[in-house]
């Protein structure tokens, strides 16, 4: 959030934007990752599961889950991490407002610059992203599953592969 001071001295807050510049500090910053999330679809995808989580998934976990489960980062991972954690909020916080019934904004989100233009691909590190983060909070995704199957299956089955091997 970027602060702005108001006529009454309040502050006002307004969501940073997140912008090209950032999409192109993650795309560089995962793509030499050796644990984590390590392509934009796949982040999009995770992030978005985040986002609509049915319970409530603390920061951390998740934050912990993108850099690889690591409980204890060398010196080089943590002035990686510290390089992206802005950019990756800022697009964490994108995708929270893009959901909102009001936005009508939601989209598959990025490919790398250079990668593959292949939809099944994107489409398949999405859903692996997004199944990942299921995991979670799997009670509550379970819960869903049996309730409403037909809204999580197809992203999970093509997030295992086995999507995959279906086509």
């Amino acid at each position: 959030m970027m602060d702005t001071p108001s006529e009454r001295g309040r502050v006002i807050q307004f969501p940073t934007v997140f912008s090209p510049n950032d999409a192109e500090i993650l795309t560089e910053g995962f793509a030499v990752r050796r644990t984590g999330i390590r392509f934009m679809p796949m982040l999009h995808g995770f992030l978005t599961a985040i986002a609509l989580s049915p319970g409530e998934i603390p920061r951390e976990a998740w934050l912990r889950a993108v850099w690889g489960h690591r409980l204890d980062p060398g010196p080089r991972d943590l002035r990686q991490i510290s390089r992206l954690q802005g950019p990756l909020l800022r697009f964490h916080d994108t995708i929270e407002r893009s959901l909102h019934p009001a936005a009508r904004t939601f989209r598959i989100g990025p490919l790398e610059p250079g990668a593959s233009r292949d939809p099944t691909f994107a489409a398949q590190v999405w859903c692996t992203g997004f199944y990942k983060a299921t995991l979670l909070d799997a009670a509550h995704w379970r819960w869903l599953e049996k309730t409403s199957p037909e809204l999580v299956r197809p992203i999970w089955l093509f997030g295992r592969h086995a999507g995959m091997k279906a086509m």
